[in-house]
């Protein structure tokens, strides 16, 4: 193995370790914050940064993402990354200060001012948390990045949820987003020797043409992802809104918190070998399938224990959420499978022709949501499930056409054993949901204990299966590698604790 490729799987290692902690704080948390505030104020939240994470992409302008794929980058660059990020952090808290009244008419929620000028301060914050987390994921440093994430993750969540049960409503949350964002300062400051100097703006232009034309990308794409949001509480209520997040975001926690999260290294590494086009499709054939495996059971758990699941976690209150989170489990599949292809897409330099794909579903989204939205929450699921999975095909497509000649066939095969397994776990899912539905019809726990257990072992028991009778397949291959080098450093740290 070379130095490249154990250095990936270092980072892996670290990223999935770091999005493990990540997944089941911001679960836990986002628990403890849906039964403080209820369906209305994080209605009201979700509504503001709906808007606010949009400008963020417009404050970064990808500068951060071009300082990642970037083949040589000198310390001047960087510098003039940093200025420029913070002219454009001022430029838009002025912007967003200026059209917080405007667009609170919106949804007629009296907080939806204050808490939006309130998240607009997290632009002035972004210069040196956007360009020090890229110099660490350039550095390939992800055991660094995880460690500040999850220690963020802890001290904000602390204080949300105390603020939250002081009564601090709302603007817990925007409490919560500060105090992350100030804690990744600090351990970006203790991690990394670089800091900016006197502004010079010149040495940008050497990042431009990759970072303006990924700046039209994210900002394509998150709208096309958040439009939904803006509109829903717009043309229902911000309850409705509050309802739909829970289950949109539910629904993305696996992808999100996995696929997500390895974004970065993935993008980081195809950047390095770009040129190498055989092997820039081995490293992603071989890193598709891994994402897949961790996360297929968590979408065949939320498709089919939907209702009951969000009624357990979250109270009567957000009943509503369970049928649209049933329909967009379907559709983050393919969500999380377009995450992978983004960074091959990012890494070859197709950002231009991705703009094309990304603003036919931008428009396709706005679409969908007015033509929907008289039919209820579980409607508008089905037609963004459905733009996902149009968003698979188009950006399939586009990888076929390229130099990379990525083909459906090749990422079917790659997938094989992770779509077996799952077809057989989600008959195993559905057969112990009618079991438990017979044996305690009125004992939600059980219900979703029985579909968990069955879910995760059947899924687990036949990737082992085909481990043993597909031996010659490379994804499954690498899995055995990766659950050996877990479990070896498993056992040596439990042998170290009892020493």
């Amino acid at each position: 193995m070379s130095d490249f490729e154990a250095a990936i799987r270092r980072g892996a290692l670290w990223s999935y370790a770091g999005q493990g902690y990540m997944t089941l704080g911001n679960f836990v948390v986002g628990l403890v914050i849906a039964r403080l505030l209820g369906p209305s104020d994080l209605g009201v939240f979700i509504a503001v940064t709906a808007f606010t994470s949009v400008f963020l992409i417009g404050v970064q302008f990808g500068l951060p993402q071009a300082i990642l794929q970037a083949r040589t980058l000198r310390d001047e660059q960087v510098n003039a990354a940093f200025w420029s990020i913070a002219a454009l952090g001022v430029i838009f808290f002025g912007v967003l200060w200026w059209a917080a009244p405007r667009l609170a008419g919106l949804y007629g929620a009296d907080a939806f001012v204050g808490v939006m000028r309130l998240m607009g301060g997290v632009f002035l914050l972004t210069p040196m948390t956007a360009v020090g987390l890229a110099l660490l994921r350039r550095d390939m440093r992800f055991a660094r990045v995880a460690a500040i994430d999850a220690t963020a993750l802890t001290i904000s969540s602390v204080v949300s949820v105390g603020a939250a049960l002081l009564g601090a409503g709302v603007y817990s949350l925007v409490l919560g987003t500060f105090i992350s964002m100030l804690s990744i300062l600090i351990g970006i400051r203790l991690s990394h020797a670089w800091r900016p100097s006197w502004p010079r703006w010149r040495p940008v232009r050497g990042l431009l043409h990759f970072s303006s034309r990924t700046m039209v990308n994210n900002v394509l794409n998150l709208t096309t992802n958040r439009v939904d949001n803006m509109l829903v509480g717009a043309m229902l209520s911000t309850a409705s809104l509050g309802l739909y997040n829970r289950a949109y975001s539910l629904a993305r926690i696996p992808a999100e918190q996995f696929a997500e999260s390895l974004g970065p290294l993935l993008f980081g590494s195809l950047s390095r070998v770009q040129d190498d086009v055989a092997r820039s499709k081995r490293l992603y054939l071989t890193a598709a399938p891994l994402i897949a495996a961790a996360t297929m059971p968590f979408f065949v758990l939320l498709g089919v224990a939907a209702p009951d699941l969000v009624t357990l976690l979250y109270g009567d209150a957000w009943s509503g959420a369970g049928a649209p989170l049933r329909v967009m489990a379907v559709g983050a599949v393919f969500f999380m499978l377009c995450v992978t292809l983004r960074s091959v897409v990012n890494a070859q330099g197709l950002v231009g022709q991705l703009t094309g794909i990304l603003l036919v579903l931008f428009v396709l989204t706005i679409a969908l949501i007015f033509g929907l939205a008289p039919l209820g929450l579980t409607a508008i699921a089905a037609g963004i499930s459905a733009r996902e999975a149009l968003m698979f095909v188009l950006m399939m497509r586009l990888l076929g056409r390229s130099r990379l000649q990525l083909g459906a066939r090749e990422l079917a095969f790659a997938l094989a054993p992770v779509l077996i397994a799952s077809v057989v776990c989600l008959a195993a899912s559905l057969l112990a949901t009618a079991w438990a539905g017979a044996v305690a019809p009125d004992h939600r726990f059980l219900r979703v204990l029985a579909v968990a257990v069955a879910a995760f072992c059947v899924y687990a028991l036949a990737l082992l299966v085909q481990m043993w009778l597909w031996r010659s397949h490379p994804a499954l291959g690498r899995m055995q590698e990766v659950l050996t080098t877990v479990g070896g450093r498993a056992l040596a740290g439990l042998a170290a604790l009892a020493r």
